[in-house]
């Protein structure tokens, strides 16, 4: 996951209220697999470079879920899991093909209707 500077600099003052505590954040970096030695006693420096470390190794995601298990009733925690968590990106081809064809086949009864009118029509 990338996150740009700003991003990453707001997310470490969102966590550094939430999480103040160094003994805090040493649980949540050990329950994501970042190592918390040589951080500073400031949380909000700290809470930046555990942030790039879980950038660097990919598991930002585990960091906001261990906070998430610490706090499951933090709506704003909740949102930025959800706003974080990678979507399932739509497939191309047949999903395409499948919405168009009904459509098709519908212009062509309406096609069908216009030139040949209706069965009731022609038995008069």
């Amino acid at each position: 996951m990338v996150l740009d500077d700003a991003i990453r600099s707001d997310l470490a003052a969102f966590l550094s209220r939430r999480f103040a505590a160094a003994d805090v954040r040493a649980h949540l970096a050990a329950a994501a697999g970042l190592a918390v030695d040589g951080l500073p006693s400031d949380p909000r420096l700290a809470w930046d470079i555990l942030l790039a470390r879980a950038v660097a190794a990919d598991c930002v995601l585990a960091l906001v879920d261990a906070a998430l298990d610490a706090h499951p009733a933090d709506r704003n925690l909740t949102e930025l899991r959800r706003l974080l968590t990678p979507r399932a990106k739509p497939r191309a081809g047949l999903s395409g093909i499948a919405a168009v064809v009904p459509l098709v086949a519908l212009i062509v009864v309406l096609i069908l209707y216009l030139v040949f009118g209706t069965g009731a029509a022609r038995l008069e």
